[in-house]
């Protein structure tokens, strides 16, 4: 149950104050300065995934709950797939299709009344506001690709990365759930992070001197809370890989026009057949050689010549 009893501290809600508890055992003080503003304009959703993270870092040392000393002691046996996550060796792994393709099998009145399939699906529909091959990557990337490999790592401390790395090995399978929102918050730290100004960004556009652009820098982006950059408007709603799209034609009007001028008509590497053939026959055309079968009236420059002489 969601508490939103305010408390003392600014009229915060409890929620509010875990949440920013969380970051600052997260972040790394140089990024202390996002936890504002990205608090005031989080969701509720969001903030709840900052307090997981934090939960499952503190649990990850706790003892039964460290996997190495557990695999020290002969309790569990670890090894690495393909892409380098370390996890227990005698979990088997299930696909991403394989989970979906249980969920969605109706083959039994007893199956269409399963209420905890159900769930399942509703909670699957509800992890993303609009559902895409991206959220479902999100998903279950921390079930087969290590943690230390995503971009947020970068903003976290060695504390927190060390105790995910320990997470990992026994989480996904353990709770997929969790995962999946320990994932969406990480991935909503990362898109923060991106968010921030940065002085090559300020340096690009200012008119000053060199000398003079780390004090102007410093009057833009103070010290303290940070003033984050406006989310980039979409100019159409992103399309799934499912969803019909209008493609762009497939010779460009510009590569067209090209052809007429001098040089348009040299074959490039990267050209497509149909505008191979297009440029091919504009050369032919303008060829004193014919490139088709058929009787050909051959022009050389000794013939040319002598018609002249003779008129």
């Amino acid at each position: 149950m969601q508490r939103s009893l305010s408390s003392g501290q600014g009229g915060l809600s409890h929620l509010d104050i875990d949440c920013k508890e969380a970051l600052q055992q997260l972040l790394r003080p140089s990024y202390y300065g996002i936890i504002n503003p990205w608090m005031g304009s989080a969701s509720t959703r969001q903030k709840q995934d900052m307090i997981l993270l934090k939960k499952r870092m503190e649990e990850a040392d706790r003892p039964g709950k460290n996997p190495y000393l557990m695999a020290d002691v002969g309790k569990i046996q670890i090894t690495s797939n393909p892409w380098g996550r370390e996890r227990e060796s005698n979990v088997i792994p299930v696909t991403a299709d394989r989970i979906q393709a249980d969920l969605l099998r109706n083959q039994s009145g007893a199956e269409q009344r399963d209420l905890r399939r159900e769930k399942e699906r509703q909670y699957m529909a509800r992890y993303s506001e609009i559902p895409s091959t991206a959220s479902v990557a999100d998903f279950f990337q921390l079930s087969k690709t290590p943690v230390l490999e995503h971009p947020t790592m970068k903003v976290l401390t060695d504390r927190v990365r060390g105790k995910l790395k320990h997470w990992q090995v026994l989480g996904p399978e353990r709770n997929p759930h969790e995962a999946a929102e320990m994932m969406r918050g990480l991935q909503t730290l990362a898109a923060a992070c991106e968010r921030l100004p940065s002085y090559s960004e300020y340096s690009a556009t200012s008119s000053s001197k060199v000398h003079e652009r780390l004090f102007g820098y410093s009057q833009v982006v103070p010290r303290g809370n940070r003033t984050l950059k406006s989310v980039p408007k979409l100019r159409r709603t992103p399309l799934s890989s499912s969803a019909p799209i209008l493609l762009r034609p497939l010779l460009d009007p510009a590569e067209l026009e090209a052809i007429s001028r001098p040089g348009g008509t040299a074959v490039q590497l990267n050209d497509c057949e149909p505008l191979q053939r297009m440029k091919n026959i504009a050369r032919s055309s303008q060829s004193q050689v014919q490139m088709s079968m058929g009787p050909t009236d051959w022009s050389t420059t000794s013939r040319d010549m002598a018609k002249d002489y003779a008129s």
